[in-house]
């Protein structure tokens, strides 16, 4: 486009002229090795591009505050690559209506819905809703995460087809594992087979 000529898209990664994502950083991202961290506290088994620092850090950073919303369809299918599990369903983690409204998309569903694309799987959004609003998990400690997040999430028309399933939960970036723990918890209660969960990065 010519848009593009005279206003070149800066790399989410490292800031630089080079598209969504520059070659430097692209194999950055796309060649690091998985973290994978085994089921611990009622946190499912996870999967991870990598930790949260260096260019992975600013691209999610990027999806999430400054609608770089290609970074997410890439974070995706790399995600979809590394997985060894075997899953159905992908569900990202909800936003709350009215963050939603505020940012204009789910971060976490753009990477969900690449995941499901390139596994050829179902994503599904909607089963699933964010009951009410809460503070920000990366402004509070470690307690206060877990707390934040009790009874935030509910129940939609949906919620049945996760019924004996193997569902993968999405989310950008997992610190404690609070919030994908409230996930998994209200998914095996309504009747999932087994959940696992998958992000872009992971805070060690």
């Amino acid at each position: 486009m010519l848009l593009d000529f005279f206003m070149p898209a800066l790399c989410a990664g490292c800031g630089q002229t080079g598209g969504v994502l520059c070659g430097r950083c692209t194999v950055s991202i796309a060649t690091c090795e998985a973290l994978v961290v085994g089921s611990r506290g009622g946190i499912p088994p996870t999967l991870a591009l990598g930790p949260y620092e260096g260019p992975l850090r600013a691209a999610i950073l990027a999806l999430k505050f400054r609608g770089a919303r290609g970074v997410g369809a890439l974070l995706g299918k790399w995600i979809a690559q590394r997985i060894f599990w075997p899953f159905e369903l992908v569900i990202p983690v909800p936003l709350h209506a009215e963050r939603l409204r505020e940012r204009g998309y789910n971060q976490a569903a753009l990477i969900a819905r690449s995941v499901a694309a390139s596994a050829r799987v179902r994503c599904i959004e909607d089963s699933i809703a964010r009951r009410r609003s809460t503070v920000p998990q990366s402004t509070l400690g470690l307690e206060e995460r877990r707390k934040n997040v009790e009874g935030a999430f509910g129940a939609s028309d949906r919620i049945g087809v996760v019924s004996a399933r193997r569902v993968l939960v999405v989310d950008d970036v997992v610190t404690t594992g609070a919030t994908v723990a409230a996930c998994a918890s209200f998914l095996r209660a309504a009747g999932a087979r087994c959940v696992y969960v998958a992000c872009a990065a992971i805070r060690l």
